[in-house]
């Protein structure tokens, strides 16, 4: 959590759910690729943070973290650049939907 939002006091609470991704792997013909994603609520116990630590390929894509709804969130990915060839945002999409169908079935947030 620190390292991409600067928050250094947040709790990972329950597993919420996880994403298995296979894939023909690009680096090696013939081989598939599978990664498994595992999806947790947090909370953060207060507002110290500490600098963003952002990787190259997040400060040349000027990632700006925010906080934002869930439908802006889910807006704002199909709206990125490269959306299409970009596995982990459409990954990441599909979750947010996901669970904003659940929320709206649960009638909550």
């Amino acid at each position: 959590m620190a390292e991409e939002t600067g928050y250094v006091n947040c709790v990972v609470n329950e597993k919420i759910g996880a994403v298995v991704e296979s894939n023909p792997d690009h680096k090696n013909p013939g081989m598939v690729f599978e990664m498994k994603s595992d999806y947790y609520t947090c909370e953060l116990k207060n507002d110290e943070q500490i600098p963003l630590q952002l990787e190259g390929y997040e400060v040349a894509e000027e990632y700006d973290p925010r906080w934002v709804t869930l439908e802006e969130a889910i807006e704002q990915n199909e709206a990125a650049r490269g959306y299409g060839e970009a596995r982990w945002l459409r990954r990441e999409t599909y979750v947010l939907k996901e669970l904003q169908k659940q929320w709206q079935q649960e009638g909550s947030r």
